[in-house]
């Protein structure tokens, strides 16, 4: 692991920020006339975003995906790689 060099390209970000960007984003998929069933939060930094996507648009369904593409702290690897992908998608049960 190496150690987090002097300066590299980041966007320093806090609640606000994600809050807005993501009230921006919910009224755009409800103008779209989207309809999710789920939410897929990056982990590592997305979950608060993803959970406020969640409650904008009234879904209760969040799961977490995580990619690697950082070798160390602020060095970037040369792709990016899902670690664990997603499973299959299910059928929802069907009520009677």
């Amino acid at each position: 692991m190496s150690d987090l060099p002097d300066e590299f390209p980041c966007t320093i970000t806090n609640w606000e920020y994600i809050y807005g960007l993501t009230r921006e984003v919910s009224d755009e998929v409800k103008a779209d006339s989207f309809e999710p069933d789920v939410v897929v939060a990056l982990a590592r930094g997305g979950w608060f975003a993803g959970r406020c996507l969640c409650d904008f648009l009234g879904l209760d369904d969040l799961t977490s995906l995580k990619i690697e593409h950082y070798v160390g702290a602020g060095e970037a690897g040369e792709e990016p790689e899902v670690r664990y992908p997603m499973p299959e998608a299910r059928s929802p049960a069907r009520t009677s």
